[in-house]
C-alpha cells in the first residue's frame, strides 16, 4: 500500500514537473498552445546530431563485429577507434551489440548463461522474497535499457545487483 501511495506521489511530481515547464513555455511563446493540444512538443533532450550519433555507433560496432564474428575485435578496440570515427570517444550505445563486437559469439555466450543463472535463481516458484523480485526487475530493467545505451558503464547497476546478491538470506536463520 505504501509503495502504491509513493508511485502516485512520484508520478504526480513528475506530472506536476512537466505541466509547469509546458505552461512556462506556452507562455514565452517557445512552443504554441495548439501544438501542445496536438502532441507535437519538441524535444530538447536528444538532438538530431545525438540521435545520429547514437545510430553510427551501432552501425560501427556491427561492422566491427562482422571483422570478427567469432571471438570478437577485443574489449576496449571499439573506445580506442572511436576518435577516429566520431573525433571524440564513444561508447556503443547497445549493450548486446557491444558484447558481441568486443568479445564476439563466444564472449556473448558466456554473458547470456550468466544472465541465464541470474534469471534461473530470481524466478523459482513459490519463492516471494524481495531480493529476488528486485533481481528480476533489475534484469528486466537491464534487458529495456541496455537496447538503447551501453549499461555496463552504470555503476548503479553493478551496486543494486551486488546489494540484492549479497544479502543474506535471514528467512532460513530465523526459522
Amino acid at each position: 500500500g505504501w509503495g502504491l501511495i509513493f508511485a502516485a506521489l512520484l508520478w504526480f511530481g513528475v506530472w506536476l514537473a512537466t505541466f509547469e515547464y509546458l505552461v512556462q513555455a506556452i507562455l514565452s511563446g517557445n512552443i504554441s498552445l495548439p501544438s501542445v493540444l496536438h502532441g507535437r512538443i519538441p524535444d530538447n533532450f536528444s538532438r538530431d546530431a545525438s540521435n545520429n550519433e547514437h545510430w553510427q555507433t551501432m552501425v560501427l560496432g556491427l561492422e566491427l563485429w562482422l571483422q570478427s564474428p567469432v571471438l570478437g575485435v577485443g574489449l576496449g578496440v571499439f573506445h580506442a577507434k572511436s576518435p577516429m570515427w566520431l573525433g571524440h570517444p564513444q561508447v556503443i550505445h547497445n549493450t548486446p551489440l557491444w558484447i558481441l563486437t568486443e568479445f564476439g559469439l563466444v564472449g556473448a555466450a558466456i554473458f547470456g548463461w550468466a544472465f541465464f543463472l541470474l534469471a534461473h535463481y530470481a524466478i523459482p516458484f513459490g519463492r516471494t522474497q524481495p531480493a529476488r523480485r528486485i533481481l528480476l526487475l533489475l534484469l528486466v530493467a537491464f534487458v529495456i535499457f541496455s537496447l538503447v545505451h551501453e549499461i555496463f558503464y552504470q555503476r548503479i547497476f553493478w551496486l543494486v545487483l551486488g546489494a540484492v546478491l549479497a544479502r543474506p538470506f535471514s528467512s532460513k536463520t530465523q526459522a
